[in-house]
Order: structure tokens, then sequence, then C-alpha cells
């Protein structure tokens, strides 16, 4: 027998549109759960169709199939069937079907009005229960839709919604379902007298006084407080998405009128509370390095390594999200996301443990600190860290401003702390203390965020702002005493008990001078290196500490003493006119 002729596509696309409508007129009982109806069936018809007309098609050109999609708004009635969720499991269906349209069809879909303003209200319904049985078809619907975003970032202005409230209809009933599947929406106008839906798109650029609601934010913030760690990891992609658009009325609706600064700050203040009080330093030095997202961790081999290591890891993974966030995110919002983490993370809950004076509790504190420093590479959260540690004043430091910002005073002590322990630790992280060696080297202010391999060092300070060109010699005010400095007061001294310090102390603190001795300025090489400088009565230069410590530490026996008295060692370098 002759087979049938298969049905146009947009016949075809009908018949499973009218078979899914029909259920709700001719079904009265509608407790049985939607895999026991063909809806699903039916659904994955509606797609299949979808494509294959696209792909018979040229690019960009819309199809009947699509076009009766749009013309009968077939999103809406899947939205209010899905929140309605009738029957049972239906909103997993519809959000599976709005995640394969959006992911399947390659022509843009979102800006039309048929499209963006049923996705914008099946957000809405996202995340709002937590651990609910559609967690996963929600954060994969959101996350699509990122992914739309990110590919045309215009489109973002259509999910800014105004936070203007509207009065809200009841919960849509099977009865209300259904009467208005009777009476399907044919595209025309709406009979006079009918009530008009209000638009949901955003009002006029021009209206800057309105605050805008950030939907898929909000509920991808939700689900970040997900108890399944994988929804978690998606629902902090999309957000890492969703930050890096240029646009700047996102951006600014972002850090403003959503939770995400909160998020961040809130969850990265618990994971570091939630760290012992006291660690080995040597742990949190070694512990290998995390990337977010990718934190698989077996809890018993942990807990057998050091107590503590779950904590910490967590707590490096989250500062990780933090700063990769920071790193992709619109340059404003970064700037805003940055100074929150340093004003509610930083200042409120590190600080004060920067600050006690338990030994223990400072010496796992700036342990912590060491590992933040060397983690952290996004050059806005960088910024912050160095106004943190250093202060944001730029005036050259002098004696009587020393004590102005305590935490940097507090940490130059540190350096010539009785224990050895807190010496190393401290001098360790110098590396991002150096800016307040500059103030007293020039006229003017200057400041990097860190230290890089030492070949590199040329080429990287061409970036750096330098604030000026340094005063020529006689343009400088030699009259005013000259002040080293807290810092270099700190090397300097540590310098001179070089042979009475720990081995690694020792370390520690020739590797910091080595660094700034390597920085190309004149000022820092005149300084550090030129053994004929000559910064006032008083005043010490390293060449002078050195010297200093070779003639009161080193006692020659007493067979040679004659010898050594009669050729001193400023002798010997002054006739040879040889630094070394």
């Amino acid at each position: 027998p002759r087979l049938a002729p298969s049905l146009p596509l947009q016949e075809d696309f009908v018949y499973h549109w009218k078979a899914i409508t029909h259920y709700y007129i001719e079904t009265s009982d509608d407790k049985d759960p939607v895999t026991d109806t063909n809806i699903p069936s039916h659904l994955e018809q509606m797609l299949d169709i979808l494509t294959q007309e696209e792909s018979e098609r040229e690019s960009g050109e819309t199809g009947p199939c699509m076009e009766y999609l749009l013309h009968h708004k077939i999103l809406e009635t899947l939205y209010t069937l899905g929140k309605a969720d009738c029957p049972p499991g239906m909103k997993q269906q519809v959000l599976s079907f709005y995640t394969k349209l959006l992911g399947r069809i390659r022509q843009p879909l979102l800006p039309h009005i048929n499209v963006h303003r049923p996705v914008l209200k099946l957000i809405r319904l996202c995340g709002e229960i937590l651990a609910a049985p559609t967690e996963n078809e929600e954060i994969q619907f959101l996350c699509i839709v990122c992914a739309k975003l990110k590919q045309d970032p215009y489109l973002v202005n259509f999910f800014l919604e105004n936070k203007v409230k509207r009065p809200d209809p009841k919960s849509p009933s099977a009865k209300g379902v259904r009467e208005d599947l009777a009476s399907p929406d044919t595209g025309q106008p709406q009979a006079e007298g009918k009530a008009a839906e209000p638009p949901d798109e955003p009002k006029a650029a021009a209206d800057q006084s309105n605050i805008n609601n950030y939907n898929i934010v909000t509920s991808l913030l939700n689900l970040t407080k997900s108890p399944d760690g994988r929804i978690v990891v998606k629902a902090c992609e999309g957000l890492m998405l969703l930050v890096s658009l240029p646009e700047p009325a996102a951006a600014k609706c972002l850090t403003e009128n959503t939770e995400l600064c909160e998020l961040l700050t809130d969850r990265l203040s618990a994971f570091y509370k939630a760290l012992p009080t006291s660690m080995d330093p040597l742990d949190i030095e070694t512990v290998e390095s995390v990337n977010w997202g990718l934190d698989v961790y077996n809890m018993k081999d942990d807990a057998a390594i050091f107590t503590g290591k779950r904590a910490l890891i967590s707590f490096l993974s989250w500062l990780d999200y933090c700063d990769q966030l920071i790193k992709e995110a619109q340059k404003t919002a970064a700037v805003v996301l940055a100074k929150t983490v340093r004003k509610m993370f930083f200042v409120t809950v590190m600080e004060p443990q920067l600050m006690q004076t338990s030994e223990v509790g400072i010496l796992t504190s700036t342990a912590l600190l060491n590992r933040i420093i060397r983690q952290v590479t996004s050059e806005a959260l960088l910024q912050e860290m160095v106004y943190f540690l250093l202060g944001e004043e730029k005036g050259p430091e002098t004696l009587a401003t020393i004590a102005q910002n305590p935490l940097r005073h507090r940490l130059i002590e540190l350096c010539d702390h009785l224990s050895d322990e807190v010496q190393c630790l401290v001098i360790d992280s110098c590396h991002i203390l150096h800016p307040v060696v500059y103030p007293m080297l020039y006229s003017t202010f200057y400041h990097c965020p860190h230290l890089f391999q030492f070949r590199d060092y040329c080429g990287i300070c061409q970036r750096w702002d330098w604030r000026g060109t340094p005063k020529a010699l006689d343009k400088c005010n030699l009259d005013s005493p000259f002040f080293e400095g807290h810092f270099l007061k700190v090397l300097f001294d540590r310098m001179g008990r070089i042979l009475d310090q720990p081995y690694d102390v020792n370390l520690q603190v020739t590797s910091v001078l080595s660094k700034l001795s390597l920085l190309p300025h004149p000022h820092m090489h005149e300084s550090l290196l030129d053994p004929y400088i000559n910064l006032g009565p008083g005043c010490r230069s390293l060449f002078s500490v050195i010297v200093r410590t070779l003639h009161l530490q080193i006692d020659p026996a007493p067979e040679y003493r004659p010898r050594c008295n009669a050729h001193s060692f400023d002798d010997k370098y002054e006739s040879d006119h040889h630094p070394w």
C-alpha cells in the first residue's frame, strides 16, 4: 500500500499544539503527573519541527511554524501552564521547552516581545523555593538566557524591569487555563472594553528616576543557596556572564539594586569565620592551589592531613570566585564590587584579627593575609587591598604621620616582633607593603599592586604610574632632614642584626631588599646601591648598615687584631675605590 504523504511542517506543528490544548479542554482530572500524558512528546515534536524548519531556510528567515508560535503567543500560554504546574510536573516541561528552544534555534528570538516577555515572567518563577524538584531545569534555563545575553549584550536592556508594582492577577487555576484555551489567542487586537495587559518592557532610558529590577540576577542569587553543589556552580557561572556585560545600565543595576555585593562579602566572611582560630602557617602556605567550581574533596582525607583544611579550601575557593568575578566584571561594576569586599570583609572582618595582641592569633591571621595576597589577581581588588594595607593618603610619610594608618603601622612593627615565626611571615608579605618606601624617596606618591619572576621588571614598570619625574638633586630641599620611613627603618634594623637572626629570617630580609633594588628607578638605585651616597647626619643607607654590622659583630682572632686595626675596612674600601 502507498504511504500517506507527510503533512506540511506547519500543519504538523499546529496538530501537536492543538493536541496539547485539547488535553486541558477535555480532561477534568488533572492530578495525574504530566509524564503520564502525551504532552512531553508533543512539545518535543514541536521543537523538532521548529529546528527542521530553520535548517531548511536561509539564515535569519522566519518560517511559518515560528511565525505561528510568535503570533499565537504560545510561549505566554506555556508560561501560564507552567506557573499553575498543571498537570503536576508541567513547570519542568515548560522550563525544558524554553531552554531547548533558545538553545537550538540560531536566529535571535529574544528581541521578539512575544518571546522576551514570557521569558521574563518565567525567570521570576526560578529560585523561589530552595531544593525544589525543578531546580535543575531552572538553572539550565537561566544559564541559556545568560549565554544569549552574552552573545548580544544590548538585549540585557529588556531584562531591566521597572520596580513600579502592578496589581498581580490571581494565580491561574486549571479552570482559568481551560477557559483561555477554549478561546485561544489569535494574535488579533483585543476586543473593545477588555483591559489590555500592561507591557513589561522597561520605560524610556530618559526616565532615570525609576529603579529597575534585575530579576535574572535575583533568581541566580537564590540558586547559589541551593544545597546541591552542582546547582551552585552553574548559578555562579551565570552570574559571571552577567557581570561581564558592557551595558552601563545593567552594571549599575547589578551593584545597586541586587544583593550580589552582599552575597560575595557575607559568604566570604562566613567562610573566614569558620576557620580554626589557630593554624600552622606552613599548612596555610603549602595547601594546594584552589579553583572555584573544581573543589572536589574527601572530607576524611582532608581531616587526616590537618585540622581545618576543608574550611581553608572552602574559603580560598570562594575568594577565588570573588577575584575572578571582579576580574571579568564591567569596569564600573568591578570597582564597586572590590570596594564592597574591602569595606565589608577586609576592614570589618580581617582588620580586627590583624590588630589583635595574641601571638598565636596574629600568626594565623598574618599567614592567611599572605595567602590572600598571593592568590588575588584582579586589578580592582588588588588596588583595594593596597588601600586597605597602606591607606589612601598620597603625601610622604614623616615621623609625625607614621601612626596615621594603624594597620600599616602594626604590620611593619610586626617585622620586628620577638617571635621569629611572626617576623618571617610578615617579612614575606612585605612585597605588598613596598609602596611605603616611595613617599620618602620621591616628592610625589607612587604605588604598584605587587611584584613579579625578576627579568620582567622593566617591562612591567612601563605601565606603572610613577606620578611625575623625580626631582633633580639641585631642586631638592636639602635643608629638611631625610626620613627613611618606617618600613626601611625596620628593614635596616633587621639587616643590622643579620648575624644574630635565624637563617630563614635573614633570607626574607635580603629577599625584600633584593626586590626593592631591582626596581628600575634612579632614586631607588641610588639610596640602596650607591656606597658614596650622603643622606645627611645620622641617616643610614644600605651600605652603611652593612659596614656597621661588619665592624660591630666581626671580632677577629687576637693575632689579627693589630693588622685589622691598622687597615680598617673603611680605609681598605676607600683605597680600592670599589663598592664591594
